[in-house]
Protein backbone atom coordinates (compact mmCIF):
# COMPACT_ATOMS: atom_id res chain seq x y z
CA UNK A 1 0.00 0.00 0.00
CA UNK A 2 1.23 3.21 -0.31
CA UNK A 3 2.28 5.52 1.95
CA UNK A 4 1.17 9.36 0.95
CA UNK A 5 2.88 11.03 3.64
CA UNK A 6 6.31 9.50 2.44
CA UNK A 7 5.38 9.64 -0.96
CA UNK A 8 4.72 13.41 -0.78
CA UNK A 9 8.32 13.63 1.13
CA UNK A 10 10.28 12.01 -0.94
CA UNK A 11 9.19 14.05 -3.84
CA UNK A 12 9.83 17.11 -1.51
CA UNK A 13 13.20 15.28 -1.03
CA UNK A 14 13.50 15.12 -4.90
CA UNK A 15 12.73 18.66 -5.89
CA UNK A 16 15.11 20.34 -2.99
CA UNK A 17 18.24 18.29 -4.53
CA UNK A 18 17.40 19.86 -7.71
CA UNK A 19 15.15 17.72 -9.78
CA UNK A 20 12.64 19.95 -10.53
CA UNK A 21 9.68 19.27 -12.41
CA UNK A 22 9.90 22.54 -14.62
CA UNK A 23 13.69 21.53 -15.30
CA UNK A 24 13.26 17.96 -16.38
CA UNK A 25 9.90 18.57 -18.63
CA UNK A 26 11.99 21.59 -20.07
CA UNK A 27 14.63 18.70 -20.84
CA UNK A 28 11.64 16.58 -22.40
CA UNK A 29 10.33 18.90 -24.53
CA UNK A 30 13.57 20.12 -26.15
CA UNK A 31 14.07 16.42 -26.71
CA UNK A 32 11.31 16.23 -28.31
CA UNK A 33 11.31 19.02 -30.23
CA UNK A 34 12.15 19.70 -33.83
CA UNK A 35 12.78 23.64 -33.70
CA UNK A 36 16.04 25.17 -33.02
CA UNK A 37 15.94 24.77 -29.39
CA UNK A 38 15.71 20.77 -29.93
CA UNK A 39 18.32 18.69 -28.30
CA UNK A 40 19.32 14.87 -29.49
CA UNK A 41 17.54 12.53 -26.69
CA UNK A 42 21.36 11.46 -25.86
CA UNK A 43 22.01 15.19 -24.87
CA UNK A 44 18.72 15.36 -22.77
CA UNK A 45 20.21 11.69 -20.99
CA UNK A 46 23.68 13.59 -20.20
CA UNK A 47 21.35 16.71 -18.78
CA UNK A 48 19.21 14.54 -16.71
CA UNK A 49 22.28 12.65 -15.33
CA UNK A 50 24.02 16.30 -14.50
CA UNK A 51 21.03 16.79 -12.35
CA UNK A 52 21.44 13.62 -10.62
CA UNK A 53 25.24 14.28 -10.04
CA UNK A 54 24.36 17.78 -8.49
CA UNK A 55 21.74 15.99 -6.31
CA UNK A 56 23.80 13.53 -4.76
CA UNK A 57 26.83 15.72 -4.28
CA UNK A 58 24.11 18.25 -2.66
CA UNK A 59 22.43 15.43 -0.32
CA UNK A 60 26.37 14.08 0.32
CA UNK A 61 27.25 18.05 1.34
CA UNK A 62 23.68 18.30 3.26
CA UNK A 63 25.00 14.05 5.13
CA UNK A 64 28.42 15.84 6.04
CA UNK A 65 26.90 19.20 7.95
CA UNK A 66 24.52 17.11 9.57
CA UNK A 67 27.24 14.30 10.87
CA UNK A 68 29.96 17.82 11.59
CA UNK A 69 26.94 19.14 13.34
CA UNK A 70 25.95 16.35 15.37
CA UNK A 71 29.69 15.37 16.17
CA UNK A 72 30.27 19.50 17.31
CA UNK A 73 27.14 19.06 19.79
CA UNK A 74 27.99 15.69 21.16
CA UNK A 75 31.40 16.96 21.91
CA UNK A 76 29.90 19.75 23.78
CA UNK A 77 27.06 17.42 25.76
CA UNK A 78 30.35 15.08 26.40
CA UNK A 79 32.58 17.36 27.83
CA UNK A 80 34.07 16.15 30.67
CA UNK A 81 33.22 12.35 30.17
CA UNK A 82 36.25 10.18 29.74
CA UNK A 83 35.76 7.30 27.42
CA UNK A 84 38.15 5.43 25.23
CA UNK A 85 38.54 6.77 22.02
CA UNK A 86 37.10 3.02 20.20
CA UNK A 87 33.88 3.21 22.66
CA UNK A 88 33.08 6.68 21.51
CA UNK A 89 33.64 5.79 17.86
CA UNK A 90 31.55 2.58 17.90
CA UNK A 91 29.02 4.23 19.74
CA UNK A 92 28.86 7.33 17.16
CA UNK A 93 29.02 4.97 14.10
CA UNK A 94 25.62 2.93 15.55
CA UNK A 95 24.30 6.60 16.21
CA UNK A 96 25.05 7.37 12.15
CA UNK A 97 24.11 3.99 11.39
CA UNK A 98 20.42 4.38 12.39
CA UNK A 99 20.39 7.72 11.22
CA UNK A 100 19.96 9.70 14.71
CA UNK A 101 22.18 12.30 13.76
CA UNK A 102 19.20 13.80 11.98
CA UNK A 103 16.56 15.22 13.41
CA UNK A 104 13.13 14.57 13.42
CA UNK A 105 12.10 15.44 10.38
CA UNK A 106 15.00 13.70 8.86
CA UNK A 107 17.59 17.01 8.18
Amino acid sequence: MLDLEKYKADQARARDLGFDYAVIRNIILQANSDEEDGISVGKAIELIREIGLRAADKAVAEERAAVVAHLRERAIHGAGNIMPVEDACTILADLFERGEHRGEDGK
